[in-house]
């Protein structure tokens, strides 16, 4: 959900697949757990525009306020750094 004086107002979804690193040693060893992470739309979008729309983009991340490393299989070598923002609870 965005909600920005500039840009208006906007939601979606964007489809994600979850892996960890490195992969847990049995199945079933991951916990349940929720992650909610909040994103510059502005940035966002300059970040995937930048990525020539790749058909699948990687975000590499620790924890909600961490910086997330963003990279295209597609595209080798062309690794974004973009900071999350806070989101209140």
């Amino acid at each position: 959900y965005v909600n920005n004086p500039e840009s208006g107002t906007a939601s979606g979804e964007i489809p994600l697949q979850s892996h960890t690193f490195p992969p847990p040693a049995k199945e079933g060893d991951l916990p349940d757990s929720e992650m909610s992470i909040g994103f510059n739309a502005q940035y966002l979008q300059a970040a995937m525009a930048s990525l020539d729309h790749a058909a699948t983009v990687e975000m590499a991340l620790a924890d909600s306020g961490d910086p997330v490393a963003i990279t295209a299989p597609s595209i080798p070598g062309r690794t974004l750094v973009l900071m999350p923002l806070r989101i209140a609870a």
